[in-house]
């Protein structure tokens, strides 16, 4: 976040300020999650504490999972992926059929459980 602020033209000071701010108000806002905001729920009935710990593993990991997935099985190219996995062509088309038709499709649904 830093590198990104500074690439915006910020000093580095300035910019390691802001997201240590920020960072530190998100795990404020997490910890009056227990006391003063314990009946805040802004989103599906959850306070900030259980957002800030159930998106990443609910959303982030399932949908990071998909794209990786995606761009595997249907963008990289065969020789890399052949290389990579140390496996002929019969193993390539298997592992092709696998993750393009049972992989991605769980993933989506556990992506789709996370949404729920």
């Amino acid at each position: 976040m830093v590198a990104t602020l500074q690439g915006l033209g910020w000093r580095r000071s300035i910019s390691t300020a802001v997201v240590a701010i920020s960072v530190w108000l998100l795990g404020l806002l997490s910890a009056f999650s227990f006391s003063a905001l314990a009946e805040f729920r802004p989103l599906f009935g959850r306070n900030i504490f259980e957002l800030v710990s159930s998106i990443p593993p609910d959303i982030f990991l399932p949908l990071g999972g998909l794209l990786f997935a995606t761009f595997a099985a249907w963008v990289m190219p065969q020789a890399l992926v052949v290389k990579a996995l140390c496996v002929g062509d019969g193993g390539y088309v298997m592992w092709r059929n696998l993750v393009r038709w049972v992989s991605i499709p769980l993933t989506f649904i556990v992506l789709l459980g996370g949404l729920l």
